[in-house]
């Protein structure tokens, strides 16, 4: 395959922290992993109908739409009924675990997510390597320092880039 080619994406990440959805973007291409990012609630919704991706991995607290409006909009698409949506938030109360998934959520994680378990959670969901997509791995100097692609948890969310 032409370098040139890309494969459509298997997983749209969506949070209004541009950060924390990069951070997760670049994290999964290093696994090759196809991803993109989303930063609204539209963006979300208007990439899941283009790319239809394998996976959506959504913030609730995210701008026009909220992440609890996002999941219930594309549950009414047939073409997104395969879908795997997963709830990534700081919301995770009892209560805010049980909107998730009555909204449409299939999977809840507590930011910050273990990504090893995400990691493993795709692939439970078929989500396979897609070397044509893989970020160039000159990325993993811009990470933070000392620290490995796993052991990340999503730090652009819980503290500052240092590097």
């Amino acid at each position: 395959m032409s370098a040139a080619v890309q494969s459509i994406p298997s997983v749209v990440v969506a949070d209004a922290n541009r950060d924390t959805a990069d951070t997760v973007v670049q994290f999964l291409s290093l696994h090759d992993i196809g991803a993109t990012a989303a930063y609204d609630g539209d963006d979300v919704i208007e990439k899941a109908l283009t790319l239809k991706p394998r996976v959506v991995i959504s913030s609730i607290a995210l701008a026009k739409k909220d992440g609890y409006q996002v999941a219930a909009y594309l549950r009414r698409f047939t073409c997104l009924r395969s879908t795997y949506l997963i709830a990534h938030t700081g919301f995770a109360r009892d209560v805010d675990i049980t909107r998730a998934l009555a909204a449409g959520f299939d999977r809840h994680f507590t930011k910050p997510a273990d990504l090893d378990e995400l990691l493993a959670t795709l692939k439970q969901l078929g989500v396979r390597p897609q070397p044509s997509t893989t970020f160039p791995l000159s990325v993993a100097r811009h990470l933070p320092c000392g620290r490995s692609p796993t052991q990340l948890c999503l730090c652009a969310a819980v503290q500052p880039h240092v590097g």
